[in-house]
């Protein structure tokens, strides 16, 4: 072949890519945003400070706020209380850890100081102050309207009073002092800044900037302006104006330069700001401004990192105690977690790609370190240096897969089915086979990976090519799809041993690319082996774990939402990290899960992700162990080290918020002593606590465990209320800590309830001797006794025989049976035969029930109620015009396991019946409820009926009164039973009146002991 041919079909083989190059659009802080909506009492926040146990405070214009992560605390001011909060806005407050006190500059009320502890506020002078700051000795240094510098000592409570002479060469007698800060290098200086009230036009800069000596009391004016906000470790001095941007100025050499805040926004928003705040985030400086926040290093050019459209002025940059950032403003507060800013989000938004790009084939292109992002007819180049232009490039048809080899070679699969070449200098692409590589005809590619640096493999819904790039020459291997499947393929995966494991439908496929042998494994779903070498198995319903044992995969464990609190529960694709972590990718995020020690993590779009669903075909791990992956429209870029430290939960001290006794709280001081001494009938408390967690504390979980009471911890996942009750006399250990049961700092309440005078050891021992002499006296007494109690128990069983006898036959009371069988006749007469049998079934049954019960010594209580229930049916039958009845059964009563002696309750049923119901005329109802109490089952028969006063003067009228089923005989059996068993069966008869004070009724009781034991 002549070199002109070989170079004809280079040229016949290869695409001139067209591309543009964007500034890389990598995705700002992410702040949360808490407002009036989320329970904020004002949008509008002017300062905010921190305690030491971790409350974070709020001041609004005429209150304060304390936050917990959960709720907010409102403070107002109540005329007549003298410790409720002054009038007027808080201007500035600071937390002093000398004092354990938050004090606060008024408008309206001067120096107000707050006790967390008692939650009290006192206060000090009346007049307007607009700054406040406390110095290393602990004095306080506040400004009033007049000019003037005030220091208040809290412990003699004395102010003393600086005024700026006409020595010093100042003329502010129309000024305030708008921000006190220490002097960093020199303890003794403080700087200040006046604020004219009555400008002179001449100076278009009202703010002037003060150095004060606090020996000496001397102002000294400074060659620069503005309210000073933050001093740098190097001594330089931040001070902004409201109008007129930012300067630093050097003490040194007293050099003064200012910064233009003046900004056009991305989004054409142009403004002219002001400065606010100054503070030192990460090692940058942060500026609050009118609707944006910039951010600048020592080259002072301030960029916009975070910006709105709307008329928001941003103020106070705090940083708190978990190192998170508030920043105040008047539209709410705004708050950047570091949890959520582990995640770097390149957005495709500049390229028109508004939309999810799925499945987003990825490359990671070492030499230039850029992501290769193959999808909807373009390939992404996006560089990991967030300062070098990104770059799209049309392709010539869609591309279906993109690697790259040890030799820095970029490979390209296009839906045209041939492989290309990728040469990023030039952005071309070249067919392969015109670059001397063997040709191949392929399928649209899922994925096209590069193992080891040389083994180039591609699947397709039923191929897989491979090919070892250091000896040229594909291989192919064929798996048909088996219906039901749409498509055979989905992932691959290296094993320990370098084996490939393949995705296929209802099966995993293992492969030897070397010799092209292949092992089934019995289970579906994208799997990859663990360095451990279990076999971790995802799909739409689980996820597995397996050890294999030939070509078998046995189950280990099973992870669910419901028990392992994972948050994929369709998953899509698994990835093992250096550290061995197992990160799972789904419909609900990312969960994270170290075999080692069992812990999990999950990641959503709280912890900033972009979009909750997240399934990438391929997850590209970087040289320094990052993890790269499509998300939303572009790419994630995450340190697995560190988003697994951010989304731990936050273990830190648990917060005993309020505890009760038998429903009463206690005071705060003993909440905070934690020890408690109870009384013995002190048993029920309830313990709420919290940790307190920012921005919020939504998705902590806690667990507890009581020592000496139940040992091991109980996780009770997100709530914080723990309640113990009936607690037996003892000394108990309540232990609460935050995240799962295995790790997090403890907090500890110690309480007592003493034990009852009799369990006490000197009660116990004069009772044991007592008791001693006792029997020695009582024996001779005891067996006449029982020589007694024996011959009465001959005698009263008799009478029970006897009683029993009688029951029957009052059980067969004629009147019931004649009743009966006239409804059969009249039944008959009707020609009603169905009717008629129905009843004398139900009929012959009830008789045969009774007399199988009346038997037996004891029946159940399922027995009774059976027997019962069929009565009240044929009485329901043929009583004229009928009667509602309901029977209502607590189910934690096992029926079967209460015992009684028969035909108790049917009495009493029959008695409501036909002398409570018979002469109603109607809405005639008959209810019986079954329930529990303690050791005790109460069976209780209501009636509205007319009550037995005006039951017993129709029963004296009646010339034929019906005699009622034994009820003399039941009462006499019970008293019996009860002399002879202990079992003390108990029978309360109540009579219902209405409002009007009219007979409504009658409540039978029954009682019955739960666990009986008879003789």
């Amino acid at each position: 072949m002549t070199e002109g041919h070989k170079y004809g079909q280079l040229i016949a083989g290869l695409f001139l890519l067209l591309f543009w190059p964007l500034q890389a659009q990598w995705r700002g802080p992410l702040f949360d945003v808490f407002d009036s909506k989320d329970g904020l009492p004002s949008n509008y926040i002017w300062s905010i400070c921190q305690d030491s146990t971790g409350f974070i405070y709020f001041a609004l214009s005429d209150q304060l706020v304390r936050y917990d992560g959960r709720t907010f605390k409102d403070y107002f001011h109540h005329p007549n209380d003298t410790h409720s909060i002054g009038p007027g806005q808080i201007n500035k407050m600071i937390y002093s850890s000398k004092t354990g006190k938050i004090w606060m500059a008024m408008r309206r009320d001067g120096l107000n100081s707050f006790d967390p502890v008692t939650e009290k506020f006192n206060h000090y002078g009346q007049f307007i102050s607009n700054y406040i700051f406390e110095d290393s000795s602990g004095l306080i240094w506040l400004g009033n309207s007049q000019s003037e510098l005030l220091q208040f000592d809290p412990r003699t409570e004395k102010f003393k009073i600086y005024s700026p002479d006409s020595s010093s060469g100042l003329n502010i007698p129309n000024s305030t002092i708008l921000t006190i800060l220490p002097d960093r290098n020199d303890a003794n200086y403080l700087w200040l800044s006046y604020l004219d009230l009555l400008p002179d036009p001449s100076k278009p800069i009202p703010e002037q900037l003060i150095h004060f000596n606090k020996t000496s009391g001397q102002f000294i004016p400074v060659p620069c302006h503005g309210a000073a906000y933050y001093q740098n470790q190097q001594g330089q001095l931040f001070s902004g104006s409201w109008l007129h941007g930012l300067w630093r100025y050097d003490p040194i050499d007293q050099s003064c330069i200012w910064m233009d805040l003046d900004t056009t926004f991305p989004t054409g928003l142009s403004t002219n700001s002001g400065a606010f705040s100054v503070n030192q985030i990460n090692r940058k400086y942060w500026v609050s401004s009118r609707q944006a926040i910039f951010e600048f290093n020592d080259d002072l050019k301030p960029e916009p990192i975070f910006y709105l459209e709307d008329m928001v002025t941003f103020g106070t940059i705090f940083k708190d105690n978990s190192k998170n950032i508030w920043v105040t403003s008047n539209a709410g507060l705004y708050v950047m977690s570091p949890r959520k800013q582990k995640i770097d989000f390149f957005n495709l938004n500049q390229f028109g790609i508004p939309n999810r790009i799925y499945p987003g084939r990825l490359a990671h292109f070492r030499k230039n370190n850029v992501i290769y992002l193959a999808g909807d007819s373009c390939i992404f180049e996006i560089p990991l240096n967030k300062f070098s232009p990104a770059r799209k490039l049309l392709a010539p048809s869609d591309p279906t897969g993109i690697a790259v080899d040890e030799n820095d070679r970029i490979w390209v699969a296009l839906e045209d089915g041939h492989f290309y070449l990728l040469n990023p200098d030039t952005k071309s692409l070249i067919r392969a086979n015109k670059l001397g590589w063997p040709e191949i005809e392929i399928n649209r590619l899922w994925q096209l990976v590069c193992f080891e640096g040389h083994y180039l493999i591609g699947i397709s819904s039923n191929d897989v090519y491979w090919m070892d790039t250091r000896n040229p020459g594909w291989k192919v291997k064929h798996h048909p799809r088996e219906p039901p499947l749409t498509f055979a393929h989905n992932r691959i995966a290296r094993t320990n041993d370098g084996s490939y494991l393949l995705s296929y439908g209802p099966e995993v496929i293992e492969i030897d690319l070397a010799s092209g042998i292949e092992h089934r494994l019995n289970s579906g779903g994208t799997c990859i082996q663990h360095p451990d070498g279990d076999y971790w198995v995802i799909d739409i319903n689980h996820l597995a774990v397996y050890s294999r044992i030939g070509d078998s995969l046995i189950l280990k464990r099973y992870y669910t939402p419901a028990d392992d609190g994972i948050h994929v529960g369709s998953g899509y694709m698994i990835h093992v990290d250096y550290r061995k972590r197992v990160w799972v990718f789904g419909e609900s995020g990312i969960s994270v899960i170290d075999p080692a020690t069992d812990q999990i993590h999950n990641v959503g779009v709280t912890d900033g992700l972009v979009t909750t669903t997240i399934d990438p075909i391929q997850v590209v791990e970087l040289p320094d162990h990052r993890l790269v992956m499509p998300n939303g429209n572009g790419i994630i870029v995450f340190d697995p080290d560190q988003l697994w430290e951010a989304t731990s939960a936050p273990y830190g001290p648990v917060l005993i918020n309020e505890v009760r006794v038998n429903g009463k709280s206690i005071p705060h001081a003993l909440i905070r002593k934690k020890e408690l001494e109870l009384s013995p009938n002190q048993n029920t408390l309830e313990f709420e606590f919290q940790t307190l967690s920012y921005p919020t504390d939504r998705n902590i979980t806690y667990a507890y465990q009581v020592k000496n009471l139940s040992e091991g911890w109980q996780s009770i996942g997100r709530s914080n209320l723990v309640t113990l009750a009936q607690i037996p006399p003892g000394s108990y250990d309540l232990q609460l800590k935050t995240g799962s049961k295995r790790n997090g700092p403890v907090t500890n309440f110690y309480f007592l309830i003493r034990a009852p005078f009799y369990r006490k050891p000197s009660f116990l021992v004069t009772l044991t001797l007592m008791s001693l002499g006792g029997i020695l006296l009582l024996y001779r007494r005891r067996i006449k006794n029982i020589q007694k109690i024996e011959a009465e128990k001959l005698i009263h069983h008799k009478q029970i025989a006897e009683l029993e006898l009688q029951t029957l036959r009052a059980q067969m009371n004629p009147h019931f049976m004649f009743n009966s069988l006239n409804s059969i006749k009249n039944y008959i007469l009707k020609n009603d035969r169905e009717r008629s049998a129905e009843y004398l079934s139900n009929f012959a049954h009830l008789i045969r029930m009774i007399l199988q019960n009346s038997r037996e010594k004891l029946i159940t209580l399922q027995q009774e109620l059976d027997t019962l229930l069929l009565y009240i049916e044929l009485e329901r039958v043929r009583f004229r015009e009928g009667f509602s009845f309901s029977c209502e059964i607590d189910e934690s009563i096992d029926l079967n396991e209460v015992f009684l002696p028969p035909m108790i309750i049917i009495p009493y049923v029959e008695n409501a019946i036909w002398h409570g119901l018979l002469h109603k005329e109607d809405n005639r109802h008959l209810s019986i409820t079954i329930c529990r109490d303690k050791t005790r089952v109460c069976c209780i028969i209501n009636d509205n009926g007319i009550g037995r006063i005006k039951a017993s003067e129709l029963k004296s009228k009646s010339a034929t009164p019906y005699k009622s089923m034994g009820m003399s005989i039941t009462s006499d059996r019970i008293a019996l039973i009860n002399t002879i068993n202990s079992m003390n069966i108990t029978v309360e008869i109540t009579d219902i009146y209405s409002l009007e004070n009219q007979p409504a009724g009658t409540t039978v009781k029954i009682t019955i002991p739960y666990e009986n034991n008879f003789n």
